[in-house]
This record gives structure tokens, sequence and C-alpha cells, in this order.
């Protein structure tokens, strides 16, 4: 049976609303926030390439600091995560392999709720690795934030693979 998703507004605190995305599903109930087009979520500067040799998603591991003990490896909207700890992003082919030689990895890392933009840090720019072609992020501000990783192909600089958004729910 195929239901038609609704749009519904959550009655969170403040004046700030998130809406999302109901449908029901074999599972039950989902819910996924709608935001891929924020004010500060910056769009991608390559072209795109006429045909991609692979596809990319991201993985990411839980660490209580950087480069700490790992702790897990959660999937995209899972959480909610405690503050203050680290999550390591991965980008990976989808046989799992790691991106090899010849590609660079870039970070959209975008985040939401009204603590960050009072804190004036809300994101949404591109960010180099910061580990080899990994990517590590402090568990800051609470909400949901996204992290996709775009593949970009050195010899011509032409976006090759870009990954679904990373939901990452921070308590």
């Amino acid at each position: 049976m195929q239901h038609s998703p609704k749009v519904r507004r959550s009655r969170g605190r403040g004046s700030t609303r998130t809406l999302l995305l109901v449908s029901s599903g074999l599972a039950g109930l989902s819910c996924r926030p709608i935001f891929d087009r924020l004010p500060h979520k910056k769009r991608p500067p390559w072209r795109p390439a006429p045909s991609s040799p692979f596809q990319v998603h991201v993985v990411a591991q839980l660490h209580s600091s950087r480069g700490g003990p790992w702790i897990d490896s959660p999937g995209s909207g899972h959480g909610p995560h405690p503050k203050h700890h680290w999550l390591r992003f991965d980008a990976r082919t989808h046989v799992g392999a790691p991106i090899g030689a010849g590609f660079d990895i870039h970070w959209r890392v975008t985040n939401t709720d009204k603590q960050a933009a009072a804190a004036k840090q809300l994101r949404g720019g591109f960010e180099k690795p910061n580990d080899g072609a990994s990517r590590w992020e402090s568990l800051e501000f609470r909400g949901v934030h996204t992290v996709e990783a775009f593949v970009v192909r050195q010899r011509d600089n032409r976006l090759v693979a870009q990954s679904d958004p990373f939901h990452v729910v921070i308590e």
C-alpha cells in the first residue's frame, strides 16, 4: 500500500519550526527534515562530469574526542548524539572501497538550529579533508545537521560523484 507524503510543522520551542516530511512505510512512520534550501548552504562550484565512474556515500564513526577511542558507527539520522563528542566521516564507493587516487574529496557541512545561528556559526560551505581523505567534526550545536561528500576528478576539475546527505542529530 502506497501513501502520499504529507508536510507537517513541528511544534518546537521558540519561533523556529522545522518542516517535516511525514510518510508512512512498511516499517512505520518515518520523518525527514526538509532543509536542502537553507540560505547559508552553498552550491557546488564544480561542473558535473558527463558520466560518473562510481557512486559515493558517507560513513561515520563516533569518538569521545578527536582521534580518541571509537564508540559507535552510527547511520545517517541515528542519534541523538551527545554534544562534545566527535564524528569522523569517510567517503566510500558503492562497494565500500575508499576513493582512489586522481580524485579530491570536498565536504559540505551544513548546520542548523538557533544555537548555531546565535553563535554566528551557521555553516554550509565546502571544507577540505582534515585527516587524509576523512573529515573530523565536533558535535557542538543542537539540531539536525548534514554532511555530504563531493568527489572531484583532479585532471579536469569535474564533479564525478556526490553523496546523499548524511544526517547528524545532536542533543
